[in-house]
């Protein structure tokens, strides 16, 4: 998926259910890293996502707390009851949850990290509960930089006919887990102290009778 791509590849749509989608997604993005690095968005193929494209999403950091989307699968335009492309990703929350999505966000980008978070469209007048899965895994632009994620966002249940406006669970965890390995600086102090510290030794005591 090229820099410019807008279009999704039509695919057969398999309607993977549960978290078989994220798994997909995620499984897809960790198979695209070399060396621990990031995957880069260039090299994304959207043929690699099969059946969770309709719920794949991709999106670009624009500044703090805003990432708009570049890629929206099919799923995700009859959440939002409209054409997500181009829009933030906080389009999809209702007013008062976007502070927290902001900060997920920023989580993802600035760690950066894999992160999935538990969604809930809450009940209304003839609405049922909805709740959901978003998954947000970063991935590096064309200067290595990690403004660009793939993603997913999946709802159990019948698709919603109208637009259903999401929360973030307050009451499930937050999953975060760096994305990139943490390396620790040793200064020379350190590496000559750890040396010269004393080491343990066995001390063999023979009993005779």
């Amino acid at each position: 998926m090229s820099e410019g791509d807008g279009e999704a590849i039509p695919l057969p749509h398999r309607a993977p259910v549960g978290r078989s989608v994220l798994e997909e997604v995620e499984a897809t993005w960790r198979a695209m890293r070399r060396g621990g690095r990031l995957p880069a968005h260039a090299d994304l193929d959207p043929q690699r996502l099969a059946s969770a494209l309709p719920h794949a999403l991709v999106l670009e950091r624009m500044a703090p707390g805003v990432a708009r989307l570049r890629f929206a699968g099919r799923a995700l335009a009859a959440l939002l009851g409209a054409e997500p492309r181009g829009m933030p990703l906080t389009s999809f929350f209702a007013p008062a949850a976007r502070a927290r999505a902001m900060a997920m966000l920023d989580r993802a980008f600035d760690g950066p990290a894999v992160v999935e978070a538990a969604v809930t469209a809450p009940r209304s007048a003839f609405k049922a509960r909805l709740d959901g899965r978003l998954l947000l895994l970063p991935m590096l632009d064309r200067d290595g930089r990690p403004t660009r994620a793939l993603g997913a966002l999946l709802l159990e249940g019948p698709a919603p006919r109208a637009p259903r406006p999401l929360e973030l669970r307050e009451d499930r965890p937050l999953r975060v887990e760096p994305a990139e390995p943490v390396t620790f600086a040793v200064t020379g102090t350190q590496a000559l102290a750890a040396a010269e510290a004393p080491r343990p030794y066995l001390r063999l005591v023979v009993s005779n009778p």
